[in-house]
């Protein structure tokens, strides 16, 4: 199992708020991936964040973690797509950013739930040219 960590640039770690063992068991999951990837970015995320009436773990105790371990946190909701891309956005953006600079955005940069994204992030993707086949145009979807 430990090749499966060998050497990672970014980890999300999800837990479900509703679900008090999966926050427990976080600490354990965050030393497998720091003892295998030293410069790992790993961004905290709660998942579930519309099943407010269930929450077992509150927003605090995953900003906590995420202080504790220097990383970034915040909340999501996969049912109603609520902060599902900016995660993917959250972890991109650290991940260039250590790439780039060797260094881990500082724990007071660090986007929480609360805060948002300061520098946008540009994510393109390109279409494949349509093929032209004996005068013919076809798509390239």
């Amino acid at each position: 199992m430990q090749s499966y960590y060998r050497n990672v640039m970014g980890a999300v770690i999800v837990y479900d708020i509703t679900n008090r063992t999966s926050f427990d068991e976080l600490p354990g999951w965050i030393s497998k991936i720091q003892e295998n990837s030293s410069n790992a970015v790993i961004l905290l995320v709660g998942n579930k964040s519309d099943m407010i009436y269930l929450r077992a773990v509150q927003t605090d105790e995953g900003i906590s973690v995420a202080k504790k371990f220097h990383m970034a946190f915040m909340e999501t909701s996969a049912l109603e797509s609520t902060n599902v891309d900016e995660a993917f956005k959250t972890i991109i953006k650290e991940i260039i950013h250590v790439h780039k600079l060797g260094t881990k955005i500082s724990s007071s940069e660090t986007p929480t739930v609360t805060e948002t994204i300061s520098a946008p992030i540009s994510i393109t993707q390109t279409q494949p040219e349509p093929v032209h086949q004996a005068g013919k145009q076809k798509c390239a979807c």
